[in-house]
């Protein structure tokens, strides 16, 4: 009897393991939503990029397309680094609230430009930074790339190919 028990044992964590292994795993099955351009970083967190239509921050003359003259890209970070001192969120804050828009550069046929208007936007969740960002277009052409340098984190250079969008 004691021999049958260890059989049915077996045999049930076999079928078991069998039935766990052909299962297919589940493949980008995130909630929220997909962005433009997003990367993660296991040990840092994710950034993102959407391109925005400018309206979002600025009022738009009506006899002139407002793509011609500026571009608009809504910019965020989600930090997996908690930070529980209250001086590195106070530090961390200002940074993207008034320090961040210098880090970034917008590359147009060669030439930097640097952001010509910054809107931080209020986030609910600690670790979350959104704001948008707005270049001053050269030649009426849209940046080619984006480039940040972190000066607050650790996220280094980073480069967005646009592709002109």
């Amino acid at each position: 009897m004691r021999r049958l028990n260890t059989i049915l044992s077996a045999l049930l964590l076999y079928v078991l393991l069998l039935c766990s292994c052909n299962k297919p795993g589940k493949v980008a099955d995130r909630p929220g939503k997909q962005h433009w351009i997003e990367i993660t970083r296991p040990s840092v967190g994710a950034m993102y990029i959407d391109s925005v239509p400018l309206q979002t921050v600025m009022k738009v003359s009506e006899n002139k397309e407002p793509d011609q003259e500026f571009k608009a890209y809504l910019i965020g970070f989600s930090d997996s680094v908690v930070l529980k001192d209250k001086a590195d969120q106070i530090n961390r804050n200002k940074y993207c609230q008034y320090e961040l828009q210098h880090d970034w550069t917008a590359i147009t046929g060669g030439q930097e430009l640097k952001p010509a208007f910054y809107q931080p936007r209020t986030s609910l969740a600690d670790g979350s930074y959104e704001g948008i960002i707005v270049f001053e277009l050269s030649e009426n052409r849209h940046p080619d790339t984006l480039v940040y340098t972190d000066s607050f984190g650790s996220w280094g250079r980073q480069k967005f190919i646009l592709e002109g969008k």
